[in-house]
């Protein structure tokens, strides 16, 4: 077990006190770990930079669910990699293939059932292309458009999220 989150009120809500002075106690809760998190972000020439610092830091507040977590950056090819708890790679490209991005995850690491996908990107890419190499991956897939304009297909997601949601 890891060390969890420090209590400040366990024992006032357990009427365990004298005073009026609060004494926190360290609790150990179980931190389970479903499976491997990898996070594919198109960093062409439409992405906001902003967007790929705030998408690492939401990303970073849920590692602890995840055994790893790979963040890619992708143009038409890989830019960057890095584990989430390092400092974010500012690198972009310029053109769009996401779906070698996806067949490098499908390659590299090969994703079991347990493990989860996120693409990030504007949907301004060939769809089909996403379809056929979401084929070969056996995980939950999920995807953020941060595209105002909904995709005219959902390639194989089980969820497609709008950014502003």
């Amino acid at each position: 077990m890891k060390l969890g989150q420090r209590d400040q009120l366990y024992n006032y809500n357990r009427r365990k006190y004298s005073s009026n002075i609060l004494i926190p106690k360290d609790k150990k809760t179980p931190i389970v770990a479903t499976g491997k998190l990898y996070i594919l972000m198109d960093v062409s020439g439409s992405v906001d930079p902003d967007n790929i610092h705030n998408f690492a830091y939401t990303f970073q507040q849920v590692k602890e669910n995840f055994r790893q977590t790979r963040f890619i950056t992708w143009d038409t090819r890989l830019i960057a990699e890095w584990d989430i708890d390092e400092p974010v790679i500012d690198k972009y490209g310029a053109s769009t293939n996401i779906a070698s991005g996806i067949n490098y995850i499908a390659q590299k690491y090969k994703p079991k059932s347990k493990d989860t996908i996120f693409v990030i990107s504007d949907f301004c890419d060939n769809l089909n292309n996403w379809k056929t190499a979401l084929q070969n991956i056996n995980c939950k897939k999920y995807a953020i458009n941060w595209n105002k304009t909904p995709p005219l297909m959902n390639p194989g997601f089980k969820v497609i999220f709008n950014y502003s949601e």
